[in-house]
């Protein structure tokens, strides 16, 4: 919540100062504006990263996970318990982008349906 608050504060500044109307305090407005909106912008992706950091720790223990039951080591492969191989190998690939572009479309097919603005269904583009 302090984060919001943060950026709120900022957009209050912003407005002070443009309504003062001298230029240096419409350069400090300027830059409080490009800060918040950097601010804005980076958790936005880090929220976005945030799933991608967890796909790729599962790829890691997922090809640990195959090294392992590979290994010479017996006691290795004792404890390289889990999915068969060929579910272990395809979810690897899934991990590794072998689903890219069924992944694509679907983010394309979400994309269409967040683009329409309610009540402007029946217009033309």
């Amino acid at each position: 919540m302090k984060r919001l608050e943060l950026v709120i504060v900022q957009f209050e500044e912003v407005k002070r100062l443009i309504e003062v109307g001298r230029v240096p305090q419409l350069r400090l407005a300027h830059i409080l504006l490009d800060s918040a909106v950097e601010l804005i912008m980076h958790r936005m992706a880090e929220a976005e990263l945030r799933f991608e950091h967890i796909d790729f720790d599962r790829l890691e223990n997922l090809r640990r996970l195959e090294s392992m039951r590979k290994s010479d080591n017996p006691l290795h492969r004792r404890f390289a318990t889990g999915p068969s191989d060929d579910q272990l190998r395809a979810e690897i690939q899934r991990l590794e982008g072998g689903d890219l572009e069924e992944e694509a479309e679907a983010d394309q097919r979400q994309l269409r349906g967040q683009s329409r603005l309610p009540g402007r269904e029946g217009e033309a583009s």
